[in-house]
């Protein structure tokens, strides 16, 4: 039979609507489309009554995955934040705290080992710079300023005697969450790397180790 153009008009929109819906929400998607095809074949036996209802049905059906996606994406951006991998987020972003922490480690490692005195550096200051018991630049100046890469670091050195200093404990902790999450690192002279988030806290021996 011949459709009207508002007919027309009306089925062109039905169809468009469904198989967006197919493609976003599948299960919903495939039953607007039932719906549809059930409306075209009624139009084709002469029943524009029923036709119009089907086509209804398939509109609505579409209408309603269209509310399930959004849903969807709702609970998404209100659990995403608070889910584990957010908590720890892509290596990129805390490579900097590591990449940190164990540079300052081996420093103190070289600095104790070439020096004349067996001793490692002061301070974060000492290690960038010739004035160590190593008389080198251990680590570069952005990280003996104390800042890099997002983090902040800092180095205590144990207690000195005989003008020697045998231990020393470091630290690292985000400066911004702006990534998410990142976690505060610690080490010491063992150079075994203890880390957890502490929401931009310096941390200390309690942590666990990190795996890395």
């Amino acid at each position: 039979m011949n459709l009207s153009a508002e007919t027309s008009i009306k089925l062109h929109r039905a169809a468009w609507f469904t198989w967006i819906a197919v493609v976003l929400m599948p299960p919903w998607g495939i039953l607007a489309l039932l719906s549809f095809r059930h409306a075209r074949r009624l139009l084709k036996e002469g029943d524009p009554t029923g036709a119009k209802r089907a086509v209804t049905r398939a509109v609505d059906r579409s209408v309603e995955a269209y509310i399930l996606l959004l849903i969807t994406l709702i609970i998404l951006v209100i659990v995403l934040p608070d889910s584990r991998y957010l908590q720890y987020p892509p290596r990129g972003y805390i490579s900097a705290g590591l990449s940190g922490i164990k540079a300052i480690i081996s420093g103190q490692w070289d600095c104790r080992k070439d020096g004349e005195a067996w001793s490692y550096a002061a301070s974060l200051e000492e290690l960038g710079s010739d004035r160590n018991p190593a008389g080198v630049i251990l680590i570069d100046p952005y990280l003996a300023s104390g800042e890099k890469g997002g983090y902040a670091f800092r180095l205590i050195p144990g207690p000195c005697k005989d003008g020697e200093i045998h231990s020393f404990e470091v630290q690292a902790w985000p400066l911004t969450q702006e990534y998410g999450s990142r976690p505060s690192f610690y080490s010491d002279e063992s150079g075994v790397i203890r880390g957890m988030m502490l929401d931009g806290q310096p941390g200390g021996a309690e942590m666990p180790v990190y795996d890395q």
